[in-house]
């Protein structure tokens, strides 16, 4: 394995984007009821951000072969990028929760890792 110290800053990155990204999710849902233009803004900037979080677990997994890695970074992509896809309040309260705890999982993971 690996030295640990060495995931710290990619897995902090992984978590800041994944942030950014759920934050633009929520602001996405805001604007379903905008103008053509105010959701077009909003669509982009959560693709653009999108694609960064698709990169971003990359590094992490050149750094590790943990599977319990992986797995966390796949959970908590799959939550992030489904949050777009909310039918009304409770459905985003629902998937909000869900990308919460995958991040705090990532944090967890990464972060027995980094310590160990």
């Amino acid at each position: 394995m690996l030295v640990n110290r060495p995931l710290e800053r990619p897995g902090s990155a992984v978590f800041r984007r994944a942030g950014g990204l759920r934050r633009l999710q929520y602001d996405r849902w805001a604007a379903r009821e905008a103008d053509p233009m105010e959701r077009s803004a909003a669509d982009t900037a959560a693709l653009a951000a999108r694609s960064e979080v698709i990169a971003a677990p990359s590094e992490v997994k050149l750094l590790t072969e943990s599977s319990e890695v992986r797995e966390r970074l796949a959970e908590l992509a799959d939550a992030t990028f489904t949050l777009h896809q909310v039918s009304d309040e409770e459905d985003l309260a629902t998937r909000s929760q869900r990308a919460r705890a995958a991040a705090d999982s990532v944090v967890a993971t990464i972060g027995r890792r980094v310590r160990s």
